[in-house]
């Protein structure tokens, strides 16, 4: 650089320019983008939510022996199966299985929807039998006369 350290003048006529400009390399290229190419080049899909859930889903209607040879060990070489099902189905052998059996069919299925009965003025009622508008007017009731929680209306 002209001048040196902390001393850019200019004075040794080594200014930067439109003609004059430092080797240009281009952008370097991104990690994770060129990760991403090799791995569709190796035919590699991505983990979407949709696969992840339809890969549990086939884990959860698997025989026990067959769960045992997808969680295998780590060193094993000629186990295929992405990393994401080999570590389920080892977490399904393990201490903490109905944990990750809990998350596995969450995740498959959904968190299972609980149903509240109301009772107001000695009528029950199932809160999947009222309208939009009905549970709105309940939240207003409920809320003391406030549309939300939060005080706005």
């Amino acid at each position: 650089m002209p001048g040196g350290n902390k001393n850019i003048t200019g004075a040794d006529g080594n200014t930067f320019s439109s003609t004059n400009q430092p080797p240009n390399r281009g952008r370097k290229a991104r990690v994770f983008s060129q990760l991403a190419k090799e791995w569709k080049e190796r035919g590699i899909e991505q983990a979407t939510p949709e696969a992840v859930k339809e890969a549990f889903q086939y884990v959860l209607a698997l025989h026990l022996l067959d769960v045992k040879d997808i969680s295998g060990k780590v060193e094993d070489e000629t186990n295929d199966m992405p990393m994401v099902v080999r570590l389920a189905a080892k977490e399904l052998l393990g201490k903490k299985s109905l944990d990750i059996l809990r998350e596995m069919l969450d995740r498959a299925h959904g968190k299972s929807r609980q149903n509240v009965d109301v009772t107001m003025q000695n009528v029950t009622v199932n809160d999947r039998e009222l309208t939009d508008e009905q549970l709105d007017a309940m939240q207003q009731i409920l809320n003391g006369g406030n549309a939300d929680a939060t005080g706005n209306k």
